[in-house]
């Protein structure tokens, strides 16, 4: 047992190091959502109490935001930056790799198979891709999700009750995706009403507690919200142009290169493998969790990389029960005796399934980090242009420019309980009449355009912008323009 865990921690520190390998490349983030969070941060740090109104987003909106990840990264930031939303973040999604060992060891009651699941979730594309240099707590919600599943298979422990317990109360604070949990346990109650499996008292009580308490915690924290939105509010507010292309541009071989194929085949293999024998609790646990994420994944209650980030950890975990099938499989035949050679197969099928794409993920989300020349522009603004200004960017920047300008944005990636302004700042963005994109930059105050060359990649230069009477360009470098509304 011992060699296992030392095993196990060697892995989390392989997964460690090739993260940091990468993340500390670069000084900035590759996400917008990151300088939301550092903001957010910054504020804490000033007054001590959350941001609940932001005065430059949208020009001015109420915010929710997960307080209480800050306040546990806090004392981290109060020693370095870096620290708190570089390295910090990257420490925390390795320890994926202990979720899975022990959920895939609950599951199989075989360690070495455990071991494959867990250093396999360290390592696939898309996980690496959507969580590392970027500050995205909703993946760490996801992540906090299984944990909890796991802790009310253990629930006989203390240890684990005290734990699904807190997760019950926690959850609803830290993000809207807690409702994946609920959904989850109902679907896991009813697959043992359909094969005719008790479960004991205890696990009863506290998932009809945790249910119950799960839904009056987002029932009192966001009644608002509802009140306001109605029906709408589950969506979180996401326009309904983004909503369109959840599902858009999406094929087979672009899901197996970035979930990988080792957890896509071998955990579906391991689905219709574990139907056909007896099924435990663990199983229909997992199946729940596959089932409550892909249904609200279906219905667009959570974003696609949510969901598709779910379904690849759960997809690892029950991965295990294949590769415990294959291994009882080969020792009752004569290829026990090429075990060294089935070993070489699997590292040479790890490696060009996962560690190769891993790296390249890793890479393109690193160029995908914000340059010092989009910085120095942000910064130009905060020094050469008046405190109320309101900018206008590309949409994925807008955290980023009010962030480092201190200046009014007229849209960001936040849609909860912002206008929706989402199709007149796309019509800004890629339109080529003048006319028109007067009549919006009045509309919304526009006083710059910040506009950098990703904006560009992604929309085309505008041709109104070279219109010299209602534009003047006040600052350039090799990244990016800024203009003056005029007109």
């Amino acid at each position: 047992m011992k060699k296992n865990y030392k095993i196990l921690i060697f892995i989390f520190l392989i997964a460690i190091i090739f993260r940091l390998y990468f993340v500390l490349q670069v000084n900035s983030y590759s996400s917008d959502e990151a300088y939301f969070h550092l903001r957010n941060m910054k504020y804490i740090n000033e007054k001590y109490i959350p941001m609940l109104y932001d005065e430059l987003g949208y020009g001015g909106r109420y915010v929710l935001a997960p307080y209480l990840y800050y306040y546990l990264l806090f004392p981290f930031y109060l020693i370095s930056e870096k620290i708190a939303f570089k390295i910090m973040p990257e420490i925390i999604f390795s320890l994926v790799v202990f979720i899975v060992y022990f959920f895939s060891y609950k599951l199989t009651k075989n360690r070495g198979v455990s071991l494959i699941a867990s250093f396999i979730s360290a390592f696939i594309p898309f996980y690496i891709k959507e969580t590392i240099n970027s500050v995205n707590f909703s993946y760490l919600t996801a992540l906090l999700i299984i944990l909890a599943s796991y802790s009310l298979l253990n629930l006989e422990k203390k240890l684990h009750f005290a734990f699904f317990i807190l997760f019950s109360f926690i959850l609803p604070i830290l993000s809207p995706l807690n409702f994946i949990l609920p959904l989850s346990l109902l679907f896991y109650i009813f697959f043992l009403f359909l094969e005719a499996k008790k479960e004991t008292k205890l696990k009863k009580e506290a998932i009809i507690f945790s249910i119950f308490l799960l839904v009056l915690i987002n029932f009192l924290l966001f009644k608002k919200i509802f009140l306001n939105m109605g029906i709408e509010a589950l969506w979180q507010n996401t326009p309904k142009e983004l909503l369109k292309e959840y599902f858009k541009g999406i094929n087979i071989i672009n899901a197996v290169y970035n979930i990988s194929a080792i957890p896509l085949i071998f955990g579906v293999v391991g689905l219709l493998y574990g139907l056909t024998k007896e099924r435990t609790k663990e199983f229909y646990m997992v199946c729940g969790l596959l089932s409550g994420s892909f249904l609200l994944m279906l219905l667009k209650l959570v974003k696609f990389n949510v969901g598709i980030f779910m379904l690849s950890i759960l997809l690892t975990i029950v991965s295990s029960e294949t590769f415990k099938a294959i291994v009882s499989y080969i020792k009752l035949t004569k290829f026990a005796a090429y075990k060294k050679f089935f070993v070489v197969l699997l590292i040479l099928l790890i490696f060009g399934t996962l560690i190769y794409p891993s790296c390249l993920s890793a890479k393109n989300k690193i160029s995908l980090a914000y340059k010092e020349k989009e910085i120095e522009a942000a910064n130009w603004l905060a020094k050469n242009t008046e405190e109320n200004s309101t900018v206008l960017a590309g949409i994925e920047e807008g955290h980023m420019i009010t962030y480092f300008s201190e200046r009014k944005n007229v849209i960001d990636s936040e849609f909860l309980l912002s206008p929706d302004r989402y199709g007149d700042v796309i019509k800004m963005l890629s339109t080529q009449s003048l006319v028109e994109a007067v009549e919006l930059l009045r509309k919304y105050d526009v006083d710059y355009f910040y506009l950098s060359k990703r904006t560009i990649e992604k929309y085309k230069k505008p041709n109104y912008i070279q219109d010299e009477n209602c534009f003047k360009k006040v600052y350039k470098n090799e990244e990016v323009e800024i203009y003056k509304v005029l007109c």
